[in-house]
């Protein structure tokens, strides 16, 4: 329950003492203030503190905010340019350091002060009764393109607000083009999102299909904050807060932003986040391998919590890509790397600048090995050559791309197979302009802008694999699972295939439980069914027995390309809900989607 600040209900009772006849006849009415948030811009004799923003609202008669240590609120009365409190100030009585507490106590002084305020542009001021300027203000972005949140608390659906279970992290990152993403205590997620003002509207919620079974209880937590998303309807952002809220007005989602450290923490100043890493930067180092001389990391992490990564195998002639989402986890003083993978990398903080790798469980690694990343304090963003998914617009002679997994949009070059890319968007497009979903093998290299000095991060298409009209990033931000899915075809020797009328879809089921790996598959006629062998991305399907059906044409031919596919399968490819089955030489013999039935 609410409890008077300290000191205020006494300084305030003098201010109103000494000056009743100023406000007696002042009356909560309409004016410009109405509806406006403010964030401290200047208070004489006290340097604001960015890590610890002080705020002011006006809604209806009442001001609240924060003093940059707590929250508060007041009844104001105001006519013309008058201003004045009219009843007593409560609020939060948090403990915080020196610093935060003289700035918070001088903020209180100057608005139990105000006699009249002066808004003009993007400033507003509060004078005294002299007329001196005792606070001023800059008004306060709603924005949330380009912001990242750690969620505090979250409405549990029994009409509950609850704090986030110890040993999760809950995130949230608005990127441009209104993608929402970040981690959902056990797997990540994504959604679209439109704001304008303080309405959001939060689109239905995809992610990795992981489970969990700690901290206890992460599971339910997870549906009930993705559950809260979907039910926000309005925004407040106040200083380094976010409130989302339902339609009825029901508190559905709080979160600070991300670097913010809560505001009794103790940390008065510096760049330091509340991860402790200095970012943007570059992590670089060379960690030991079991059968090479060892694994040399470039690691690139963005506050935004982007990250991108390459290893190579030195000796081995061997070299993998990737990103996604980090984020971190304060309690354990770790950060994770997840990239759609069923397993994300962990790396324990040891400073601003060093990372160590933890094991697969995200435990330390007891060895007095190298297992360590430096960096420099710089970002020198490494080159991707890897497997892509996203969604393509390409208008008025210009591509882009929007990478699923971090929402980054990139412009695409024409260049490489980009042709094929070109093509396969005018046919399959379900409007000008309208975004498609497609796969790619591609690289993300810097290259000149069109317009302007300078370059910037660009697609580059190696090689194009296909067009989903039906799918979107929402539903695909994950790599579903080889085994135990159940895997559509959609092409066989570059032919597309479809299922026959009155006959069952044609499809591939490879099963593993860790004992017996078998497959069973079908173009609608026999059904096939053999062994299968992995050894990392390398796959060897051993030949099918089969039922015993004639074939009527065209399903005969079929049933053999088939055969020929399952037979030539020495590689395989996932990306988002696609498979590729590909033969030693890395031409495409199935092309195939993942169906949850």
């Amino acid at each position: 329950m609410p409890m008077p600040m300290m000191s205020l209900p006494l300084i305030l009772g003098l201010a109103l003492a000494g000056s009743a006849h100023a406000g007696q006849d002042l009356a909560p009415r309409a004016t410009a203030l109405n509806g406006t948030a403010w964030t401290l811009a200047s208070l004489p004799g006290h340097a604001p503190l960015p890590e610890h923003p002080a705020t002011l609202r006006f809604d209806a008669g009442r001001l609240s905010g924060s003093d940059g240590c707590n929250r508060f609120t007041a009844p104001y009365a105001a006519e013309g340019d008058r201003i004045m409190l009219t009843g007593p100030m409560v609020g939060t009585r948090m403990a915080c350091p020196e610093p935060v507490t003289k700035l918070a106590q001088a903020f209180a002084d100057a608005l139990v002060a105000a006699r009249t305020f002066r808004a003009a542009g993007e400033k507003l001021e509060l004078l005294d009764a002299s007329g001196t300027p005792r606070v001023s203000f800059t008004p306060q972005s709603q924005a949330l393109a380009g912001t990242t949140w750690n969620v505090t608390g979250y409405n549990n659906g029994r009409q509950a607000v609850v704090s986030v279970l110890e040993g999760s992290t809950l995130t949230l990152a608005f990127a441009d083009g209104g993608r929402l993403s970040g981690a959902a205590g056990c797997n990540r997620y994504l959604a679209s999102y439109s704001a304008e003002g303080e309405r959001i509207t939060v689109g239905a919620v995809g992610g990795t299909r992981r489970a969990c079974d700690q901290p206890e209880g992460v599971m339910a937590q997870e549906a009930a904050f993705l559950a809260a998303l979907e039910r926000a309807a309005t925004l407040r952002v106040e200083g380094n807060r976010l409130e989302l809220r339902a339609t009825d007005g029901a508190l559905q989602v709080t979160a600070t932003r991300a670097g913010d450290a809560p505001a009794g923490a103790g940390r008065t100043g510096g760049a330091a986040a509340a991860h402790a890493l200095r970012l943007p930067a570059t992590f670089r180092g060379d960690l030991p391998c079991a059968d090479c001389e060892s694994i040399r990391h470039h690691l690139d992490l963005w506050p935004d919590g982007v990250f991108h990564l390459r290893r190579e195998w030195r000796g081995r002639e061997l070299q993998h890509d990737a990103l996604g989402r980090w984020h971190a986890e304060p309690a354990r003083r770790a950060i994770r790397l997840q990239d759609g993978g069923e397993t994300p990398l962990q790396f324990e903080i040891k400073g601003p600048d060093r990372l160590r790798l933890l094991d697969r469980h995200g435990q330390p690694i007891a060895s007095p090995l190298p297992y360590e990343l430096a960096s420099d304090g710089s970002l020198t963003p490494t080159e991707l050559s890897l497997p892509l998914a996203g969604e393509m617009v390409y208008f008025a002679d210009a591509a882009r791309f929007t990478e699923c997994l971090t929402g980054r949009n990139y412009p695409m070059a024409m260049e490489g197979a980009f042709l094929d890319a070109e093509r396969a968007y005018l046919a399959a497009r379900s409007a000008p302009a309208a975004p498609l979903y497609v796969t790619l093998e591609g690289a993300i290299v810097p290259r000149p802008k069109r317009e302007g000095e300078g370059r910037q991060p660009t697609v580059v298409v190696n090689r194009f694999i296909a067009a989903w009209p039906n799918e979107r990033c929402e539903r695909a931000m994950a790599d579903a699972s080889l085994v135990n899915t159940y895997w559509r075809i959609v092409r066989l020797a570059g032919e597309p295939v479809a299922a026959a009328e009155g006959r069952r879809e044609p499809h591939l089921i490879l099963r593993g439980d860790g004992k017996q790996q078998a497959y069973t598959a079908t173009v609608g006629c026999n059904r096939l069914a053999g062994s299968f062998a992995l050894d990392g991305e390398l796959i060897g399907i051993a030949p099918a027995a089969a039922t015993r059906m004639a074939c009527p044409a065209p399903l005969d031919a079929l049933e053999a390309k088939l055969r020929d596919a399952l037979d030539r399968a020495a590689r395989w490819q996932i990306l988002g809900n696609t498979l590729e089955l590909l033969d030693a030489a890395g031409t495409r013999a199935m092309l195939l989607e993942a169906v949850y039935l």
